[in-house]
Parts: C-alpha cells; structure tokens; sequence
C-alpha cells in the first residue's frame, strides 16, 4: 500500500504556500481517497486541469441559470423526499442531496446522462 504524506496547514502563510506550490502539496493525493468513492472531481485536480475545466463549465452557472431552474429543483426534491416517506424511511444524502446535487449540476453544465462522466477534454 501507498502512503500519501498528511500536512496540517494552521496559519494564512501556511495556507498560501501550499496553494502556491502544487508540486509539493498537490490535490492529487484526494484521487487516492475521495476519488474512489465519488470518481474525478473538481477536489483533486490541480491548478491547470481545474482551471481548464472551470472554463468549460462556469457559464452555465451564472444567477440567471441557476434561477431558471429552481422550480425543477424544488420539485425533484419534493419528490424524493415523498419516495422516502412513502417507504418510511432513507438516507438524505444518499437519496436526496447527492443525486439532486448531480443531476442539477449536468443541467446546469448542459451535460446529458449518456455522455458518463466526461463527456468532453477541456483544452482539446
């Protein structure tokens, strides 16, 4: 088994050196964790890869989009809050908070579900 070095950052110098300097402290190490549960995220890319993606994405979440679909927000949630009723029991994040969170997020990003994961490479 691989070990990924631990760091404890406690100060603002701390904290500005580590995002400073990627090749010592990289977000990579998350991959090793985090990414076997929930996959690629934005939590273990570094500077250049999440850059180039928050490029691709960052215009489907301007306030207007984000409004545009509240309503069909609100009523997904309301929906799987009934499914959970209705069985009397659930685990919010697991049936609520984490598919609405996706879901919404693919929408906002005009991502369809046939695409998987990646659905394009920023930068190409």
């Amino acid at each position: 088994m691989t070990t990924t070095p631990a760091w404890h950052v406690v100060s603002f110098t701390a904290a500005e050196q580590v995002i400073r300097d990627e090749d010592t402290f990289s977000s990579s190490a998350y991959g090793d964790s985090m990414g076997r549960v929930i996959g690629g995220s934005f939590l273990h890319m570094d500077h250049q890869e999440h850059r180039a993606w928050k490029n691709v994405l960052q215009g489907g979440f301007n306030r207007q989009a984000v409004l545009a679909h509240r309503e069909e927000v609100r009523s997904t949630v309301t929906s799987r809050l009934s499914s959970i009723a209705a069985r009397g029991s659930g685990d919010l994040v697991a049936d609520v908070t984490f598919p609405v969170a996706l879901t919404t997020i693919a929408r906002l990003a005009a991502l369809r579900a046939e695409h998987g994961s990646a659905p394009c490479t920023p930068g190409r």
